[in-house]
């Protein structure tokens, strides 16, 4: 498995409870439009097995040719541990992305069933007026 460090690059407060964190794209990283990835903290590895509280599955919020890696997500006052360490990091600061799955496929398997299942009804709706 690639884990990706990349440090923050600039993080945009969308309103009070909302942030966006920009990464620098590491080199050979590529996502698709809709991927989303793990995204972990400093010691998530460290023991025998994976801290995970120190990670979450995270939507890509920007688009490959936009050449930075964007996490948007919202920072209630009272939250989990993870989100408070995210709330208190700062530009510079380095995060771990791993494991990073596009949903493109599914999309096209989702199309292609609302398809079939329109074309069906309409099929359904011939037999019916022919009787």
């Amino acid at each position: 498995m690639q884990i990706y460090w990349t440090k923050i690059n600039k993080i945009i407060e969308e309103t009070p409870e909302v942030k966006t964190y920009l990464l620098d794209c590491p080199e050979n990283f590529t996502w698709k439009e809709g991927s989303h990835t793990h995204f972990a903290f400093e010691g998530f590895n460290a023991g025998d097995k994976p801290n995970r509280s120190l990670i979450r599955h995270m939507s890509i919020s920007t688009l490959p040719n936009e050449k930075s890696i964007g996490i948007t997500t919202r920072i209630r006052e009272q939250c989990s541990e993870f989100k408070t360490i995210l709330r208190n990091l700062e530009v510079g600061n380095e995060v771990a992305i791993f494991k990073t799955h596009s949903n493109h496929l599914k999309e096209k398997t989702k199309m292609f069933t609302c398809c079939h299942q329109a074309l069906a009804w309409q099929l359904l709706d011939r037999l019916c007026l022919s009787m």
